[in-house]
């Protein structure tokens, strides 16, 4: 599936901008983002796209 139709997908749409504001914060970390309920759900969802 096309990345654009991924980032059209509200569900999907919302994940990433959570991942993004996380990003933004002086206490972001690899640590924190790679804990994140957002991260892992992208990751769920990219994989079942397979």
């Amino acid at each position: 599936m096309p990345t654009q139709v991924f980032a059209d997908q509200p569900e999907i749409r919302k994940n990433i901008l959570s991942l993004i504001e996380l990003t933004t914060k002086d206490d972001a970390s690899v640590e924190k983002l790679k804990q994140s309920a957002s991260l892992k759900w992208l990751r769920e969802q990219l994989w079942q796209s397979l």
